[in-house]
């Protein structure tokens, strides 16, 4: 055709060249990896170019070093575009984590794009640091970064340049999800057992030859050649001085002595594999992995596939393994509605007597489901033929709120079916002394533990146990001169003399002087008696007496206390207090057989003494209405104190209502039991002036009704001047 006929069309031009293939043209940003990686260092090199006069004084300006801000204000959010308006800003100490930079991505292997957007996340931070005039990076400000926050606050560790958290963490940012499609969990691979190729354990797994320590080991020893273990003769593995993994386990298990033997122990492998999952799941543990929803599918699967079986436990018969119960999987059961296993004819008898026990007293409803609902688990699992240990009891309740454990093993208790837990029972004081004891050096430690022994009845020579509460009075008034004398060098309470002594003790005034006095005399006679220390340096140390006169309350605090409480047995306590002077301690022993309402008696046991209360009209009518709520509230309570409280009244061993009820009663009324009681006897002596009347009022001695004498009338006490 000739060409002035011919029409137009577009036309792709080819350059063809010998010795090279014809190829498709292809437009810049669809190149293949290698000229992608040319293009971005091209970017890279014009960006180095443009950066010479990047350093935008508006942003991030630094100040003063060490000067404090007056207002804190928030920063905007930070980005690559902060960092590129701070290229060509000189910021001291760059150039040192720069080169931790690239050491740290040498030891990783990590590339080279990482190591440049790391470097930038760097230099914000130190740019950071010059706004606010800090020496080193606060830790705080890795917050502010976009990216890459944990690894350039690893970087500046270890170049020196990080300043410790001195505010909690905020959580971390979380990735929004690529779309918002969740895939349905896959179902449980089937668990096949089979042995791993290198060390013969037991594993499970469809698609692994080797369990997860044996990867790890491949890939530790990946540089070194494979050969023959010396120990197993097997061929093909990765060794360490001329033995394999699994040998190596088992002679670092079984010591040297396993070397020369000719068989190897196996054990389980991959403990958190899916196989074991399920071994687990049977046996009643806890479930734990990094798929949750996963396991809770699969555990819900398998439960409604295996029946549940209980495991009673039999008398006599001694376990063989000691292991703590995780009774969480019956707690998923019992909320999913499913039934527990049948109970046997003994445990239907021990849960009937149970639920007649709280028909008796009275329980309200939460409460009989409270503890009924423990009772019945453990009753189904574990039968009524052998006694209950104490803490499965404890452990069951402390996985739901609901459930409560005290009444249970005080009715499992009282019946014989309880095996106490002793870690359960130690005493607070005990544990508090152990504490001490355990900060002090080894040898003043064994020193102070004697005394210990000593106090407790258990030395040399016998005599009456002092309590742990006493012991520990004693050791809080002189545990600080201890730690005073540790600090100045003293290895063993054989250095101290007489000197040190009168020192530590001539450093305070009044009773502080006279209880330290008397807690170091405690603590050298004991030791001197146990033949510890070869002089007791107390001897001819002598801290006068200090006489302390009774205050007297204002009129405002006791106005109106009776209408302030709350409670009758508060008003009682109150009554017994303020008006007939009775000691805090007294009035929790007081005996419900020592109140005689006809006669208006009250008699308060005093040792071998008896001391006669005489109730007057308000006080003997306050008593009727406490045992008139006592009886209604509690008609089955066999407790024989006067004062009862909810947790003392059904309590199987009877014990007196403890004195943080009655503290935490007169905290209410802003003021303190002994501070009535001593107000209460100063206005008798006022109105008297007779100590033989107040001796036998309150049943005192001789020496405290002078002292009160002294201070209500001391005009009529003192000495004539000669």
């Amino acid at each position: 055709m000739a060409p002035e006929v011919a029409k137009p069309r577009d036309r792709q031009l080819l350059l063809i060249f010998r010795r090279f293939a014809v190829t498709n043209a292809m437009p810049l940003k669809k190149s293949t990896s290698g000229g992608r990686r040319e293009l971005n260092r091209w970017k890279q090199k014009w960006a180095a170019r443009d950066a010479v006069d990047r350093d935008d004084p508006a942003m991030l300006p630094p100040t003063v070093r060490g000067q404090q801000a007056l207002f804190e204000m928030k920063r905007a959010e930070m980005s690559i575009d902060t960092v590129r308006r701070i290229l060509a800003r000189p910021l001291e100490g760059y150039e040192e984590a720069a080169t931790e930079v690239a050491a740290f991505a040498g030891e990783y292997g990590l590339s080279h794009a990482w190591v440049r957007q790391v470097a930038d996340m760097i230099r914000l931070a130190l740019a950071i640091r010059d706004a606010d005039g800090h020496d080193l990076v606060p830790e705080e400000v890795l917050d502010e970064l976009p990216q890459y926050w944990t690894p350039v606050g690893k970087i500046l560790k270890r170049a020196g340049m990080l300043q410790a958290r001195q505010t909690p963490a905020p959580p971390r940012r979380r990735r929004p999800p690529k779309s918002g499609y969740v895939p349905t969990p896959p179902p449980p691979l089937p668990p096949s057992p089979r042995s791993c190729r290198d060390c013969d354990a037991w594993m499970t797994g469809v698609h692994k030859h080797r369990c997860h320590a044996c990867q790890k080991w491949h890939g530790k020893h990946k540089n070194r050649p494979l050969g023959q273990c010396e120990r197993c003769h097997r061929e093909g593995l990765p060794l360490k001085a001329g033995h394999c993994r699994g040998c190596c386990l088992h002679v670092n298990i079984n010591g040297l002595a396993a070397e020369k033997e000719p068989f190897t122990q196996l054990w389980f492998a991959d403990p958190f594999s899916a196989g074991l999952r399920v071994l687990r799941g049977q046996l009643g543990y806890e479930l734990s992995s990094k798929h949750p929803y996963r396991d809770r599918q699969v555990a819900e699967r398998r439960a409604a596939r295996i029946p549940l079986v209980p495991q009673p436990a039999f008398p006599g018969q001694e376990p063989l393994f000691a292991m703590r119960r995780d009774w969480t999987p019956l707690l998923d059961i019992n909320r999913r509605h499913e039934r527990l296993p049948e109970l046997t004819e003994p445990a239907q008898q021990l849960a009937d007597e149970f639920v007649t026990m709280m028909r008796d007293q009275q329980w309200d409803l939460d409460q009989r489901v409270a503890h009924l609902r423990p009772l019945v688990i453990l009753l189904s699992w574990l039968g009524a033929d052998a006694p209950i240990r104490e803490a499965d009891v404890v452990e069951l309740s402390r996985q739901d709120v609901n459930l409560s454990a005290r009444r249970v093993c005080q009715f499992l208790k009282a019946r014989g079916m309880l095996v106490e837990d002793p870690a359960l029972h130690r005493d607070r004081d005990y544990e508090w002394i152990e504490h001490a004891l355990a900060g002090l050096p080894e040898q003043i430690a064994m020193e102070v533990r004697a005394w210990v022994t000593v106090l407790r009845g258990q030395g040399r020579r016998e005599h009456e146990p002092r309590s742990y509460y006493n012991i520990r009075s004693y050791f809080t008034v002189f545990k600080p001169t201890l730690e005073s004398w540790i600090a100045d060098g003293v290895t063993s309470l054989r250095e101290i003399t007489n000197d040190d002594i009168k020192k530590a003790v001539g450093a305070r005034q009044g009773n502080p002087a006279r209880s330290l006095h008397v807690a170091l005399r405690s603590l050298f006679r004991a030791l001197k008696q146990e033949q510890l220390i070869f002089r007791n340096p107390t001897r001819g140390v002598v801290v006068g007496g200090v006489q302390t006169l009774p205050p007297s309350l204002p009129s405002d605090v006791l106005a109106g206390l009776l209408d302030r409480s709350n409670s009758t047995a508060g008003r009682l306590a109150l009554a017994l207090v303020a008006v007939h002077a009775l000691p805090p301690h007294e009035i929790r022993h007081l005996l419900t057989a020592d109140l005689d309402l006809a006669k208006g008696h009250l008699i308060v046991r005093r040792g071998l003494r008896r001391h006669t209360v005489h109730l007057e009209e308000f006080t003997q009518t306050i008593a009727t209405e406490w045992l008139t709520e006592r009886h209604r509230r509690w008609p089955g309570s066999t407790n024989p104190y006067l004062l009862v409280s909810q947790q003392s009244a059904m309590h199987s061993e009877h014990p007196p209502v403890t004195a943080t009820m009655l503290k935490r009663t007169f905290r209410e009324l802003n003021a303190s039991m002994s501070q009535l009681r001593q107000d209460r006897i100063l206005h008798e002596a006022r109105k008297s002036a007779d100590p033989l009347r107040l001796m036998r009022l309150f049943g005192i001695s001789d020496t405290t009704a002078m002292r009160y004498i002294t201070a209500a009338h001391p005009e009529r006490t003192s000495k004539i001047p000669r």
